[in-house]
């Protein structure tokens, strides 16, 4: 009877130890994420992008002060309905989650509502370093003539959140058919990011879903050559230094130079006479 007894005394403090094991040991595995992203743009004719961002937040340790990052130049956010204070740090804008997670662990669904102004605009200098080089230009024809009727949107997809996003996903709506292939690029992987998305392009929609997930602080911007067509109410004037400098400074030498030839007056010149006494 000793035996059973010191036998079913072991097995109860074996289960006791495997209980507080459940209890209190967190799988080394476990780590904060968003699990999900759903980002949902649409372009407007005029170049402003309108975004609505769902994010499903996994928190495995609490973090009162978490932030998310949206764009720089985001306006009008809104946070699940509700406008919310925000603060621009580098070229982010920061809003807290913490009224959401209540600093506390578990799933957090949060919506993100705003808009990105001037998203579409003129394609970058590229043209203007053409046009200065003329030997570049004249090897890069072709290509110079095929981005003069073009416009770029420029659109900030992440802006690198503090912990790793385990599936994204976007659908990104056109004014019109999409007849390009757009260009993706990440602080981790730079171009080679599109490697990383399940890509469709289907009239005028551009969907894509990611393959792996992406890394903590990651940042994402896709980039699109579009038909000025599209959009016929975006300005594609560039000013570059001061152009106007050049014809003023021209215009003012003319100006002075006519001054100095035909109507400046010389200062009268005194000549002294002698004139003899009267009677001599």
């Amino acid at each position: 009877m000793g035996g059973v007894g010191l036998k079913r005394y072991a097995a109860a403090l074996c289960a006791v130890f495997f209980i507080m094991l459940a209890l209190f040991h967190t799988p080394a595995s476990a780590e904060s994420s968003a699990s999900k992203i759903d980002l949902y743009c649409t372009v407007n004719s005029d170049g402003d992008c309108l975004v609505s961002m769902t994010v499903n937040l996994k928190l495995e340790a609490a973090d009162a002060g978490l932030e998310f990052p949206l764009p720089e130049n985001a306006e009008k956010i809104t946070m699940n309905g509700s406008s919310v204070p925000t603060s621009r740090v580098g070229s982010r804008t920061l809003v807290s989650v913490g009224r959401i997670t209540g600093g506390m662990t578990g799933e957090f669904p949060v919506r993100f509502d705003y808009t990105i102004p001037k998203a579409v605009g003129a394609v970058p200098a590229t043209l203007l370093i053409l046009i200065q080089n003329p030997i570049k230009a004249l090897s890069s024809a072709v290509g110079s003539a095929l981005q003069l009727n073009k416009l770029q949107l420029t659109l900030p997809m992440l802006c690198g959140f503090d912990y790793p996003v385990d599936l994204f996903s976007f659908v990104i709506t056109m004014p019109d058919t999409v007849d390009g292939v757009p260009t993706f690029t990440s602080t981790y992987q730079q171009v080679g990011f599109a490697s990383n998305l399940d890509l469709a392009i289907n009239g005028n929609m551009i969907t894509g879903t990611s393959v792996n997930p992406l890394n903590d602080h990651e940042s994402v911007t896709m980039t699109l050559l579009v038909p000025r067509e599209m959009f016929p109410s975006v300005s594609t004037y560039q000013r570059t230094g001061n152009p106007e400098l050049i014809p003023m400074g021209i215009f003012l030498g003319a100006a002075l130079l006519y001054w100095l030839l035909f109507l400046r007056t010389l200062p009268p010149v005194r000549q002294r006479t002698t004139v003899p006494p009267e009677g001599i």
